[in-house]
């Protein structure tokens, strides 16, 4: 509505020659960005083939890292190119709808076949720029592949130089562990003079162990010369064997004692000079230490008089071991005396040799910390008083 009559066929044939030359120079830049296309196309031609081969084979195939990288890198380039191609579009578009509602002036024909000269000259240009760009880039290409080249070849030669140190340094550890063998060998040897050394030593030491050992042999053969002789005695018994000394204990014969008596403890020494020495340290019967010469028959005859004395007064062992669980007492084996203790007053009592068959109790002495009795006017009503009945009647006297 806005064009005149009488400029509507001018007008109209303007429009039309210039919608002509957009879509000329649309055809020219397709055709150049065509032509860009088909080369990229053609370098590409075997990525997009294993791509194909790969999808046959197996659709999860992996593609390497190189043929990623160059698709990824020419998605990238057709993406701009068809972004910039967009923005050309765009611009042609948003004339074209300039040019449609906007009144031509008079030689604006002449002006719009001016530009689009200039812009065809532009275009030339930029064209013969792209190429002269295209033959450097593929000129740089020929030399990329020729440094690629020298670099295989030095690829190879590096290989070989590392085989060649491989091979070397395989050679120089032989050669090492073998030297480490030598010197292992040299200290082997010498470990093995010193052995000998210490078991000629040890030879020595043996011998001297033989002698010891003859010696104690000898000491054992006296020991069991002993112990066959305690086998024919009767109630003696071997506790423990020293190198010194033995240790015997003395048994009662008699079963009908109750309780029964503990056994007599006695101990047999060799002293230094050659004696023998036989000693207890019974509490309740203790004989006098004995000294003998180094004759197994004396010693024999000694142990034979200590079995046979007590013997003799095991029924006043037994009787005195029975007394020491109900009273206060202490007996003195030397002195035969016993030591009665009630409050604060303490009876001596005398037991004769021979007791209880032949001999009797008497009782010695009343020691009381403010008076002393006179002991004759004190005796049991038993006609033989026995140590328990001195002790009962004791014990109730006092209470009276």
């Amino acid at each position: 509505g806005r064009v005149t009559k009488g400029r509507g066929s001018g007008d109209l044939n303007l429009n039309t020659s210039a919608r002509r030359c957009i879509c000329d120079s649309i055809r020219m830049a397709a055709a150049v960005v065509a032509e860009g296309d088909v080369r990229r196309l053609l370098t590409k031609l075997d990525t997009a083939s294993w791509f194909q081969q790969s999808l046959k084979d197996d659709g999860e195939v992996e593609p390497p890292a190189k043929i990623s990288v160059e698709y990824c890198v020419d998605v990238r380039r057709k993406q701009k190119i068809l972004y910039h191609q967009l923005k050309v579009i765009r611009f042609l578009l948003e004339f074209l709808e300039q040019v449609d509602t906007t009144p031509w002036a008079e030689g604006s024909a002449q002006a719009a076949g001016n530009k689009m000269s200039e812009v065809k000259q532009q275009w030339k240009s930029l064209k013969g720029e792209y190429l002269q760009q295209n033959e450097k880039i593929h000129g740089l290409i020929a030399q990329l592949l020729q440094k690629l080249e020298t670099l295989q070849k030095k690829k190879v030669l590096l290989a070989n130089m590392l085989h060649h140190y491989q091979v070397q340094k395989e050679a120089t550890e032989k050669q090492q562990q073998q030297k480490m063998l030598e010197e292992l060998v040299g200290e082997l040897g010498e470990k093995v003079q010193k052995c000998e050394s210490q078991i000629q030593l040890l030879q020595s030491e043996v011998q001297n162990r033989q002698t010891d050992t003859n010696i104690w042999l000898e000491m054992v053969n006296r020991d069991l010369e002993l112990c066959q002789l305690l086998d024919t005695l009767q109630g003696v018994r071997l506790v423990s064997a020293h190198d010194d000394k033995l240790v015997l204990d003395l048994q009662v014969n008699d079963c009908t004692l109750m309780p029964k008596p503990q056994p007599l403890r006695l101990c047999v020494c060799w002293m230094p000079e050659g004696g023998v020495r036989i000693q207890s340290d019974c509490d309740v019967f203790c004989p006098a230490e004995i000294l003998l010469a180094d004759d197994l028959k004396s010693m024999t005859t000694a142990l034979l008089e200590i079995q046979q004395c007590f013997q003799s007064q095991a029924q006043l062992l037994c009787e005195l071991q029975t007394l020491k669980d109900r009273y206060a007492i202490d007996w003195l084996p030397k002195e035969r005396k016993l030591l009665y203790l009630k409050a604060t007053v303490v009876y001596t009592l005398f037991v004769q040799p021979g007791y209880p068959a032949s001999g009797r109790v008497q009782l010695l002495s009343v020691a009381n910390s403010k008076n002393s009795a006179d002991p004759s006017v004190i005796k049991p009503t038993q006609e033989n008083p026995s140590l328990s009945d001195w002790l009962a009647y004791l014990c109730l006297w006092i209470s009276d």
